[in-house]
C-alpha cells in the first residue's frame, strides 16, 4: 500500500514540477521591481507570489520557493541551466542571490522575466 502512495507522489511531482506537463505547472517567472513575483501555469492562469530567502542559488541549479499569496502551501521551482537562456537564467540568479537573499529594500530590486 505505501509503495503505491509513493508511486502515485511521485507521478504527480514528476508530471507538474519535472515534465511541466500539468496544468498546474509553472512555466513562466516575472520578478518585479516591488520584490514580488508574478507566475505563470500552463494553464494560463497568473498569480502573485513573493520569493522566500531559503530558496537556493548554484550556477548549476536555482530551487526558488514561492510563497503564493492566496495560499498558505510553498511551490518550489527547479531551474537548470538548460531549461533558460544562459543570460535570463544568470539574470535570475543574481536578482535572487543580491534582492531576494540579502533583504535589499524591493525598490531597489532590478525586475526579471522569463520562462523555465
Amino acid at each position: 500500500m505505501l509503495s503505491v502512495i509513493l508511486a502515485a507522489s511521485l507521478i504527480q511531482s514528476l508530471t507538474r514540477e519535472a515534465w511541466r506537463i500539468r496544468s498546474s505547472s509553472i512555466v513562466e517567472l516575472q520578478c518585479e521591481r516591488e520584490g514580488g513575483v508574478l507566475i505563470k501555469t500552463r494553464s494560463g492562469l497568473v498569480w502573485e507570489a513573493r520569493v522566500l530567502g531559503s530558496s537556493f542559488v548554484a550556477s548549476y541549479l536555482t530551487i526558488v520557493l514561492l510563497k503564493p499569496a492566496a495560499s498558505r502551501r510553498v511551490r518550489a521551482v527547479l531551474i537548470l541551466p538548460d531549461a533558460a537562456e544562459p543570460e535570463l537564467f544568470r539574470q535570475l540568479r543574481v536578482w535572487l542571490k543580491w534582492r531576494v537573499g540579502r533583504g535589499v529594500a524591493p525598490e531597489a530590486s532590478a525586475g526579471w522575466a522569463g520562462r523555465v
